[in-house]
Order: structure tokens, then C-alpha cells, then sequence
């Protein structure tokens, strides 16, 4: 496919497409075209100008559309040709698989009758198939379960690769003589779906029954009177020896005990070998140790129960009249308790855990710490309304987190969870270096990974999105947004707030000062970032305390004038706002001097009538460009006015010559 155009010059353009199988692209959407440009004719050098801004003579790397190009010659002779570079459809596929009215893609387990279907168009035909299992056809069957992968290819070598193939195909419902894999233990089991027992036998004879309603009966366990079950070494179960104590409780006589006969200690145990720690252990000397076989007082408790998890010593009251509960703690040989800790504080039944000081404000006593029914934590208070509240009257008094580290140093901080998350966290020491900041930390930014949102530093820098503020207030990548009336930046000098960025009302957001306070903008000359230690400060704008604007220049006391500019004023437009305008010279009353008398007043005045002398300008520090574009136009009016006087007497003085 080739275009042609010529001119008349015999000037002739040939455009000759790149070719992928009758298309300019070989796939939908690519750029991969081209398109070369043959000049004949004409003078060159050429010069060429595409429709797509390029100006050499040949495209690559072109995608489908229309393209024109001018191309002009030494003799600025033209030409001009377009073509439009064509793409194929898009590669697309459907498919189909097959579905059995058991709804899986197989019919049975193991079996292998699945199948899927292409219909592929688009593209360039002819297709290739090439499935990443290995076969090249279009379509597939006998295929069983598993995962399928298909890349499709035209004749450009387009491809198309749609999603993998999912074939699914149903359980194995029977149980084999070799065992069963791949079973699930939510749905699979052994036994019955009726009301009927399960019978387990051996050599033709019942050994076993599982009743349908639960219940297990083993033959070989039967006979009279409960006997416990022991398992000898070989893991054969059998009935023990001689009676045990019942789990429904025993007849007994004064004679009966539990414990031992001679000097060993008695284990209690539940759910252990006879290795293991028992539950509660009564030695010979009387102590009682529960969760350890060595208790070294009258009662000891040891456990080692994760937190969060119940253990310990549970004392309940079950006394109606509201009494609490509570262990006290005494001196020695003294009857008199020193601290208790309990519940129930003021013994009206209440859901709380105190700590209580006996001593203190003798003899009522202080509640040191309480936790209340909604899990409220007070310190020196019996009414917290925060989940830890701290009273205190003291100078020194509060919260404190002591770091005593001093091996490894790390982090103080405090954490805000949700649901078990971490959030936020507010704390010192960001980097465990035993810097001296104070930071707040955020869990859940930068994907999960974290990042410090505040921080203050060493030196009572304070930094917002880093962690290395470089200012007294560093923000960086975010804004400051103040919504309020009356608020905003202010630039505070020895307690005088003199310069501002403030939003008030009925104004917009702007710079705002105090009355007859001046304010500059300009440059730190010799340093890099700001404040440094600059050589020098060069004031590029001024606004004086009247008003007043400089650029480039103190604005004069006592001008009237509001902008004062160094250096001129470079602009496309500019509108002077003029009082009036001098077409007045164009009425007839208008009293214009003669030839001889504007000869006399520029002999003797050196200037223009009513236009400002030299010594005029100088001594008002110049002129006012409304006012002299007024004086210049009327002053080039008058000069209208003699000029076409000074015609009608040289017409007046053709025709005296003409009629001589």
C-alpha cells in the first residue's frame, strides 16, 4: 500500500507503509508502524513537516491513524501527501468448558471427561494454540481435574493469554482397603447417618459397640463393680486391680483417707504423667503447695498461666448482706492489718478491685487504687471516669515511665491499640539511641510499615512528617490549614505581633500588619537555606507603613503615590485612568496661537506652551504619564490644526499661480 501526490513543479511524493499481513501495525494497539517518505523532483535541500510535529523524512514507531506531511523545497515549491496506517481488530478469545449436572467440570472422581472449547477472533488469522501442558490444538477433552494455561498467537505473533482453566471434579465417596487421601475431616467420617449402633468386630466377634446415642461399651472391659482403667506398658487398656474412690463420691468410715501411710509427700494431679509438677502438693511438714512440689510456707501458689488466661486464688462470697472480700496483710505479731487488697469496696455489692491503705488518715483508712465495674483504673480516687485517672495534690505527683535500661537502650512510649492492633504510639527515644525527643508514631502508614507523623527534638525543634526538623517547626510534604475567623501565621518580634497570614472576617486569606508597620520581601544573599548566617539582605519588595509599594526602592515620604518601581517597568498593556481628554482643541473657540506666536514663546520659554519644562521635571522628581500622554496628544492636535492650515494655503497659493 503506497500513496502518491505531485505539483506542478513535477514536485512528487511517494509514501510507502510498513506491512504486517495487509495491516501497517501487526497488533491492536501497538506502535510499531512506519512510514517512508520518497521525494522526486523539486530542489533540495528539503525540509518536512508532519501533522504530528516531526520534521524529518521518515516515521517510526508509529500506531495507527491518519498522517499528512508538507514537504518544501530550496525553492520553497510544496507538496503535500497523507495516509492513513491501518491497525487489526483486537485479539480476542471465548471458551467454553464443560459442566455436568453434578455442577463440577468432571463427572465422577478420577475420572477424565472434561473438555474446553476456543472461539478466537480478532487478529490476523490463521491462530496457533499452545497449552503450557504441552498440547497445540484448539481444543481440548478428555482432560481431567487440574489447572489449565492457554497462550493464543496470530499470524503478526499477537498473543492473547486469558485467565487459567479451573477444572473441578467431585470427591471420592468410598472408603478403601489401602486408606484414603485427600479426604475432609468436615464432611468424611466412619459410622452411621441413622439412628442404628456401630459394631466393631474382630474374628467374627463384637468387640466394640458405639451406640447411637453415644455411648461406648467394650466387651472385654465388662463385668462387676467400677473399676478404674490402667494402661500397661504396651498401651493395653484393662480394669485396675483393686476399688477406686468414685467420681460420685464413696461410702467410708473414719479408717479412710487419702493420702499416705508413710513419710512421702501426697500429689494431687490432673491431665499430667507422673514426671510433671503436680497440681497441689501436702508435704510432710504440713505446707500446702499448689502448682509446686516444694512450697516453702504453710500455703504457696505457683503458676505459670499466660496473661489474660484465669489462674491463681479465687475467694467468693456468698454471704447476701453485700460484705466484700478481700486478704489483708498485717505486721508482725500484730492484729492489726497494714494493707488489704479485695473487691467490693464500700460492701454494697459493687463490681471493683481496691488496693486500701489501713494506715493513712487512721482509722478510716484511704483506697490507694481501684478498678471499677466498666474496668476504669483510678489512683487515690474511688470514681474514675477514664480508664486511668491519677489524683493527686501534690507538687510532684502524675505519671511517670522510667527507662532503667542501661545495657540496651530502647524506647519509652505508650501504645493505642485497636482491636489488638497498634495505632498510634506517644513515647521518647525514637531511634533506642537515648536521644532526647518526644515523638508520635503511627502503626499504619506507609503500607504498614510505620512512620513518625510528630517529634521534638534535643533542641525543641518540632517536626511534622519527619523526624529531622531542620526549623523551630518543620512540616514537610502536607500544608497548615487554619479554618477560622480571626487566626492564621503571625511573625511575633519581642511580643510585638506586628506581620501576619491571617483570614478575617469578610476578607479572604491574606498579609496582613499592624498600623504603620512596614514589610519586606527580598532576598538572604550567601547561604543556601534559610535562616543561615547571610552576607548581606537585599529588600526586593517593600510595602511602607502608609501603603506605600517599593520594588527595587524605598518608597519616597511624602509622595502621593502608591507603587514605586527601580529600574523601569517591562509590560504589554498598561491603562492610565484619565480626568479628561483634549479634543477640546478641535472647537472653534478654541484660542490656538499663531506660527510668529508659538515661534516667540519656544525663543523665549526653551519648551512647548503648557508643557513642563526641564527644570519643572527635575525639580518634582518627574512627570505624571496620564498627565503628559494629555499634554502630548493636545500638543499633537495643535500641531493637526497648523498643519492643515499651513495646506489650505498652499492650495490658496496654487491656484493665485494657476490663475496668473
Amino acid at each position: 500500500m503506497m500513496a502518491s501526490s505531485a505539483n506542478a513543479q513535477n514536485f512528487q511524493l511517494t509514501l510507502t507503509p510498513s506491512n504486517y499481513n495487509n495491516y501497517n501495525i501487526s497488533c491492536f494497539g501497538f506502535r510499531d508502524g512506519s512510514i517512508d517518505l520518497t521525494v522526486t523532483g523539486g530542489t533540495s535541500p528539503y525540509s518536512y513537516r508532519w501533522s504530528t510535529e516531526d520534521t524529518i523524512q521518515d516515521l517510526t514507531n508509529l500506531a495507527a491513524g491518519y498522517y499528512q506531511v508538507i514537504v518544501t523545497d530550496k525553492n520553497n515549491n510544496t507538496a503535500e501527501i497523507a495516509i492513513t496506517l491501518k491497525e487489526p481488530e483486537m485479539l480476542i478469545n471465548d471458551f467454553v468448558v464443560s459442566t455436568y449436572p453434578n455442577g463440577y467440570n468432571i463427572s465422577c472422581y478420577d475420572c477424565f471427561n472434561g473438555s474446553i472449547y476456543n472461539f478466537s477472533g480478532g487478529g490476523v488469522p490463521p491462530y496457533t494454540y499452545v497449552w503450557e501442558d504441552g498440547p497445540t490444538t484448539k481444543d481440548r477433552i478428555a482432560m481431567g481435574r487440574g489447572t489449565y494455561a492457554l497462550v493464543i498467537t496470530d499470524a503478526n505473533g499477537c498473543t492473547y493469554a486469558p485467565e487459567q482453566f479451573y477444572l473441578f471434579e467431585p470427591d471420592r465417596s468410598d472408603w478403601t482397603m489401602n486408606g484414603n487421601t485427600g479426604s475432609n475431616p468436615g464432611s468424611n467420617f466412619i459410622g452411621t447417618s441413622d439412628n442404628k449402633d456401630l459394631v466393631f468386630k474382630t474374628n467374627n466377634l463384637e468387640r466394640m459397640r458405639l451406640f447411637a446415642s453415644g455411648h461406648l461399651k467394650v466387651n472385654a472391659l465388662a463385668g462387676t463393680g467400677t473399676h478404674a482403667l490402667v494402661i500397661d506398658n504396651d498401651g493395653i487398656i484393662s480394669k485396675a486391680p483393686c476399688f477406686t474412690w468414685d467420681q460420685c463420691g464413696n461410702t467410708i468410715s473414719v479408717s479412710n483417707f487419702i493420702g499416705s501411710k508413710n513419710a512421702i509427700d501426697v500429689k494431687f494431679k490432673v491431665n499430667s504423667d507422673l514426671n510433671s509438677s503436680s497440681v497441689m502438693t501436702l508435704k510432710v511438714n504440713g505446707n500446702i503447695g499448689i502448682g509446686t512440689d516444694a512450697p516453702t510456707s504453710k500455703f504457696e501458689v505457683q503458676h505459670s498461666t499466660p496473661m489474660g488466661q484465669s489462674n491463681g486464688i479465687n475467694i467468693v462470697n456468698t454471704n447476701f448482706g453485700n460484705f466484700n472480700n478481700e486478704i489483708k496483710f498485717s505486721a508482725y505479731f500484730s492484729s492489726n492489718p497494714l494493707w488489704a487488697i479485695g473487691n467490693d469496696v464500700h460492701h454494697n455489692g459493687g463490681q471493683n478491685f481496691f488496693i486500701y491503705d489501713n494506715i493513712v488518715n487512721a482509722p478510716y483508712g484511704h483506697t490507694r487504687l481501684l478498678i471499677d465495674e466498666h474496668g476504669r483504673l483510678g489512683i487515690d480516687t474511688e470514681t474514675p471516669s477514664q480508664k486511668l485517672e491519677v489524683v493527686h495534690n501534690d507538687n510532684g505527683g502524675g505519671i511517670a515511665i522510667n527507662r532503667v535500661n542501661t545495657n540496651n537502650v530502647s524506647k519509652s512510649e505508650i501504645k493505642f491499640l485497636h482491636n489488638g492492633v497498634p495505632q498510634f504510639a506517644f513515647g521518647t527515644d525514637l531511634n533506642n539511641t537515648g536521644g532526647h525527643d518526644l515523638f508520635i508514631w503511627d502503626h499504619a502508614a506507609s503500607g504498614g510499615t510505620g512512620a513518625t507523623r510528630f517529634l521534638i527534638d534535643a533542641d525543641g525543634d518540632i517536626g511534622i512528617g519527619t523526624e529531622d526538623p531542620e526549623e523551630r517547626i518543620h512540616l514537610k510534604q502536607g500544608n497548615i490549614f487554619i479554618n477560622s475567623e480571626n487566626t492564621g501565621l503571625i511573625v511575633d518580634e519581642g511580643d510585638n505581633k506586628r506581620v501576619g497570614f491571617l483570614k478575617y472576617s469578610g476578607k479572604e486569606g491574606g498579609i496582613w500588619r499592624v498600623e504603620g508597620q512596614k514589610f519586606e520581601i527580598g532576598r538572604a544573599m550567601g547561604v543556601s537555606h534559610l535562616p543561615g548566617t547571610p552576607t548581606s539582605l537585599q529588600t526586593d519588595l517593600i510595602i511602607d507603613g502608609n501603603g506605600k509599594v517599593g520594588l527595587g526602592v524605598v518608597p519616597p515620604i511624602g509622595s502621593l503615590y502608591r507603587l514605586f518601581v527601580e529600574d523601569g517597568i517591562a509590560t504589554r498593556d498598561i491603562m492610565v485612568q484619565a480626568t479628561g481628554w483634549p479634543d477640546f482643541v478641535f472647537d472653534d473657540q478654541y484660542p490656538l496661537l499663531s506660527i510668529r506666536d508659538l515661534e516667540q514663546f519656544i525663543f523665549t520659554n526653551n519648551h512647548l506652551p503648557n508643557v513642563p519644562s526641564e527644570k519643572d521635571i527635575l525639580e518634582n522628581g518627574g512627570y505624571e504619564v496620564g498627565e503628559m500622554q494629555t499634554i502630548l496628544l493636545q500638543k499633537i492636535e495643535e500641531q493637526s490644526l497648523y498643519i492643515i492650515n499651513l495646506q489650505n494655503q498652499i492650495d490658496a497659493l496654487k491656484i493665485l499661480l494657476e490663475n496668473r
